[in-house]
């Protein structure tokens, strides 16, 4: 899985390199402007369909049931690369990774009340059991890789619009641990939904500068990509008193699908123009990522759980 996306960051360094070269052989160095840049993101991640167990309680006459979300932490992410624009701004290059991880820790207090596993392997339709509480922890990981061509347009002296293409690769690995409790014996679920992903991105990016150094920036991007999903579901219950050891295994494999990706920004911008050019942005972004959870469930069709990461993006950018 890692592997693919360490030859697309090999691909695209020789394209830059060679772009680079390239460059230099018409042109001074002095004339050419290579930025690098560091944004800190502080995101809050929310999946769609993620339940991963059922409370069945008795109130007085009524029958309550609920279901355990994972509820995931806001954490910090970062994101980093390089922009090399020659000195015509004909076409700029800009390469670019991005990690962010995440995690969750939920509990089903132990109680007169009713559980089951809302996965496959654990359900009560395929391991007969039921539990009395449930812990479960759940945790994500995101690692993006851009390479990036544009063009800057001015349409007026206060307005750039710069439309851009390029290629992205993707990996979202999300590992489950759930421990059920039967008072009796205590049975474990562990699950793993692996998504790797490639194809061609676009957008256009807006930048209206409105007061001296000041400016309102926006940007807009999608990803087209060819992805495969890899999950497993393996339910374990150990020996005791009142029952035998069972281990049930589920496991499937969704190849060469198409898949897509939307990511908004929209924030301010400080641009400090001096021996060397400094800017500082600070907005609101999102990333979107439909039907990313592929889980399989009690039903026996993937959960089909749509993914988003929104938040604070901190970017720093120093011209050499």
């Amino acid at each position: 899985m890692k592997k693919k996306l360490y030859y697309l960051f090999a691909v695209v360094i020789s394209l830059l390199s060679t772009s680079v070269f390239s460059e230099s052989l018409i042109e001074d160095a002095s004339t050419q402007k290579i930025e690098p840049f560091v944004d800190l993101l502080i995101w809050h991640a929310a999946e769609t369909n993620a339940s991963w167990g059922t409370t069945i309680s008795f109130p007085g006459n009524a029958i309550d049931i609920v279901q355990s979300t994972p509820n995931f932490s806001t954490e910090p992410g970062i994101r980093g690369g390089l922009l090399y624009s020659p000195n015509d701004h004909t076409v700029d290059t800009k390469l670019y990774y991005t990690y962010y991880s995440t995690k969750s820790n939920n509990d089903i207090s132990l109680g007169l009340k009713i559980v089951s596993s809302l996965f496959f392997s654990g359900s009560y339709f395929i391991s007969g059991d039921l539990f009395f509480g449930g812990a479960s922890n759940w945790s994500l990981a995101m690692n993006m890789l851009d390479f990036e061509l544009s063009h800057a347009f001015h349409p007026s002296n206060a307005l750039t619009l710069t439309p851009k293409i390029g290629l992205k690769g993707a990996t979202i690995d999300q590992a489950i641990q759930l421990n059920w409790n039967a008072i009796f014996y205590q049975a474990t679920e562990k699950l793993n939904n692996n998504f790797t992903g490639v194809g061609p991105s676009y957008g256009v990016n807006a930048n209206w500068n409105f007061y001296k150094e000041l400016s309102l920036v926006s940007d807009i991007s999608s990803a087209l990509m060819y992805g495969s999903w890899r999950d497993n579901d393996t339910y374990t219950r150990p020996a005791s008193s009142v029952t035998t050891p069972t281990i049930i295994k589920s496991s499937s494999g969704i190849q060469k699908l198409g898949t897509m990706m939307m990511d908004y920004y929209l924030g301010l911008e400080w641009h400090h123009h001096g021996k060397s050019d400094v800017a500082i942005r600070l907005g609101y972004e999102m990333q979107y990522w439909p039907n990313q959870l592929r889980l399989v469930a009690v039903q026996q069709l993937p959960t089909f759980g749509d993914l988003t990461f929104q938040g604070i993006a901190c970017n720093f950018t120093i011209a050499l």
